[in-house]
């Protein structure tokens, strides 16, 4: 079997409490995964009960592992009962550890035409945009 090299990716998670945030890392660690970048954990309050739950901790993780145990990863999150929900991307920013728009390819790359010009005489000076602010906050 030829080795692969680990492959950036990100999980999106809910958990009930801060343990399930520690099991979630234990499954990434048994794994061999390189945890590259842990985002803070918060509560929040959800817009429906999931699993009876009315809040839960969020959390990501931006992590290294090898292709092939991802599937391994998806099966153990699904099979402890510590965490509601979450969700494995492979975040575009992280894919070939260039984070700066100068290292994209040039086919990648977005071009913002800037917008067309307003002819002097239909623009509005400061003073008339501080007047007119001024008139509307003093209704």
């Amino acid at each position: 079997m030829e080795e692969t090299t680990p492959k950036p990716y990100e999980i999106g998670y809910l958990v009930r409490d801060e343990e399930g945030a520690s099991a979630l890392i234990g499954h990434l660690k048994r794994l061999k995964a390189e945890i590259v970048f842990e985002g803070e954990l918060r509560s929040i309050k959800l817009s429906y009960p999931v699993q009876h739950h009315p809040s839960a901790y969020f959390g990501y993780i931006h992590f290294e592992i090898h292709p092939e145990l991802i599937g391994s990863l998806n099966d153990a999150l699904k099979l402890d009962n510590q965490i509601t929900r979450f969700l494995i991307i492979t975040p575009p920013f992280l894919r070939d550890r260039s984070y700066g728009a100068e290292s994209a390819p040039a086919q990648s790359r977005r071009v913002v035409k800037p917008k067309t010009e307003v002819s002097e005489g239909t623009a509005a000076s400061n003073d008339l945009l501080e007047e007119k602010l001024e008139e509307i906050l003093n209704k």
